[in-house]
């Protein structure tokens, strides 16, 4: 069912009705579902998360969740592909043996300077820079200092080369600096706004003026983060105040 409108519906409805016979509930998030489990003693908490054809499987008894993913394997061909990191930072950083933190330096800037030295990278290289790069993506999610850097990165992912390894190594050295940030969603409902007032959705926008420039906005909906992007404009400017005009509609359109 690839390429078809109804595809992404269908697949989700089928994972839906397996993990349901499988005893799951569906939690506030349609994505997530949720089961407790009876282990020598122990209720254990089954989380699994759904994105697209992804899941993970998460418990706070190793093998309960061996006994689901185990469950889910009888129903769809599925294939492991690794644990979830507990640190990303430090599991991003380890790829390409990171000793130690350093601040962040311009990359446009790096990379002009490297200009005319750039070599081809080995296959191992090239894989290694990919799967880096989807981590960062990962983090940059929920981390809007890291989504110009992320997306700058993923300008030559499709034929990375050394100056691209050299920003990465600059990237990561600088993702190690950086503190831990944990977002906070209310168990109840909280008014930040009067009663009399609709809940509104608060969107800042913003835009450098290059060649081309790069549009980045932060989306969120009664404090709560929701969204964020950083990309190169389709169109080069001819004044800030262009670039500017062309980030806000990028933040309408979101």
């Amino acid at each position: 069912m690839n390429g078809l409108r109804v595809g992404p519906l269908a697949w989700f409805r089928e994972l839906g009705e397996t993990l349901r016979k499988l005893g799951f509930q569906v939690t506030a998030d349609s994505t997530v579902y949720r089961k407790v489990i009876r282990e020598k003693g122990v209720d254990a908490i089954v989380l699994v998360l759904a994105y697209v054809d992804d899941i993970l499987v998460f418990s706070t008894v190793a093998s309960v969740a061996e006994k689901v993913f185990a469950d889910l394997s009888k129903a769809f061909k599925m294939k492991r592909t690794g644990t979830l990191e507990r640190k990303a930072k430090s599991a991003c950083a380890d790829e390409y043996q990171i000793p130690k933190a350093a601040k962040l330096p311009k990359l446009e800037r790096l990379w002009t300077s490297l200009e005319g030295k750039a070599v081809a990278m080995t296959h191992e290289a090239y894989q290694r820079y990919r799967r880096v790069l989807g981590k960062l993506s990962w983090m940059a999610l929920t981390r809007p200092d890291l989504q110009f850097a992320v997306g700058f990165l993923a300008r030559s992912q499709s034929n990375p080369d050394s100056r691209s390894e050299d920003c990465m190594r600059a990237v990561l050295r600088w993702v190690l600096s950086l503190g831990d940030r944990v977002q906070k969603i209310p168990a109840v409902w909280v008014d930040y706004v009067a009663a009399s007032s609709l809940p509104t959705i608060d969107c800042f926008c913003d835009a450098s003026w290059n060649l081309p420039s790069v549009s980045g906005g932060i989306i969120s909906w009664q404090m709560n983060l929701i969204k964020s992007f950083s990309r190169k404009q389709s169109v080069v400017a001819l004044s800030s105040a262009e670039a500017e005009l062309s980030a806000l509609v990028e933040t309408v359109k979101e």
